[in-house]
């Protein structure tokens, strides 16, 4: 986008922030049915006028299907205080990151 061969795309705000902030790029909405909280005053597609598009990022830790619960409930455990912890929580109020927290550990049968 920057190189003026692409004029739309669809990127993650974290990834898109440095050329934000930098005037590279402008955000026209949030792809999500709610506000983000990283660019609260950015509408979302259905206020500009796009209605029925819901499309949100989720990233997923795996391990492989045989891990045992032990080691899933150790590896929620600490991704669960990583997240909270002062210096991730900072860096994701910057909108560096995500501000989501992980879902209670499952196991996919």
């Amino acid at each position: 986008m920057m190189g003026g061969f692409v004029k739309v795309g669809f990127n993650p705000i974290p990834v898109s922030r440095p050329a934000l902030d930098g005037g590279y790029v402008r955000a026209l909405a949030v792809t999500s049915s709610k506000h983000s909280s990283l660019m609260p005053d950015l509408p979302t597609l259905a206020e500009a006028g796009l209605l029925g598009f819901d499309a949100t990022l989720t990233y997923g830790l795996l391990a492989p299907a045989d891990t045992p619960r032990a080691i899933v409930d150790r590896l929620n455990k600490e991704l669960r205080a990583a997240l909270a912890s002062d210096e991730v929580r900072a860096y994701n109020r910057r909108g560096r990151g995500s501000p989501n927290q992980p879902r209670q550990n499952s196991m996919l049968p």
